[in-house]
């Protein structure tokens, strides 16, 4: 779960995105403490839950102490779907965010607000997924208005499929680096004619994931991390929390710092 919280410090009281997680395994981070990423005051949450927190930008403060003062509920208490809408609006340009998602439902609505979203205020889209998580996107885009073959044909939506496009750049079961840059520098390509700014969703890494190439997964995360910063564009990736077993609350900690956001399932 994530929401927004503000520091119960009086010398700070800054507000920080929370993301909670159920655990009952041991983890490297202490269950029930939640520290302000801008003071490091400590205090307690649930104890059977890890915490991990994140600050929020100026900017992303501005529209939260905004929100709250124009609304008496805040944005904390908005329901998932409207928090979601918020999130969109607050990203910067070279984002990387995850969603550790319960199921598919969850999953689907994110992915098809973040790509509906751009679609309509003129970004570009670069959907590498599942077969399966394609046909869904595109059935759920058409029956919400989205004209989704011009959008394709303008390259203004352009989607792979994840096993295919993984493919292309692994080697000896490792992302190979120029191949990597390669085949996503293609995609940015073709997605910004006409100065179109970008946005993708890359489901490859879940795939490594689930496969058990935790190493190459780690790995992949930091090519993307570093073409998103060079390159300025929105990156949402996601993993299916079945996808974590063995000490998932470390698993899930791990996954969750490699991202400069983490958004609700």
């Amino acid at each position: 779960m994530m929401e927004i919280k503000s520091c119960p410090a009086t010398t700070c009281g800054r507000p920080f995105q929370l993301n909670t997680f159920t655990t009952e395994s041991a983890t490297s981070l202490k269950p029930g403490q939640i520290k302000c990423p801008h003071c490091g005051v400590a205090f307690a949450g649930k104890s059977n839950s890890l915490f991990l927190t994140h600050a929020l930008s100026l900017d992303q403060e501005r529209k939260f102490l905004a929100h709250r003062r124009d609304n008496e509920n805040g944005v904390e208490n908005l329901s998932p779907h409207k928090r979601t809408e918020v999130f969109w609006g607050e990203l910067s340009a070279c984002e990387h965010f995850v969603q550790i998602y319960n199921d598919d439902t969850a999953f689907m609505d994110t992915l098809e607000s973040f790509i509906r979203e751009g679609l309509l205020t003129g970004d570009a889209a670069i959907v590498i997924a599942t077969e399966s998580h394609l046909a869904n996107l595109e059935a759920r885009l058409i029956k919400n208005g989205i004209d989704v073959a011009a959008a394709r044909l303008q390259d203004k939506y352009i989607p792979l499929i994840a096993e295919e496009t993984l493919a292309k750049f692994m080697v000896n079961g490792w992302p190979n680096d120029g191949l990597f840059a390669s085949t996503v520098m293609d995609l940015l390509a073709r997605a910004r004619r006409n100065g179109r700014k970008v946005r993708a969703f890359g489901e490859m890494v879940a795939l490594l994931w689930a496969q058990g190439h935790s190493a190459a997964t780690v790995r992949l995360e930091h090519l993307w991390n570093q073409l998103c910063s060079q390159q300025s564009f929105l990156l949402f990736c996601a993993y299916p929390r079945v996808g974590f077993t063995e000490n998932a609350s470390d698993s899930i900690a791990h996954v969750c710092t490699m991202h400069s956001k983490v958004i609700a399932a």
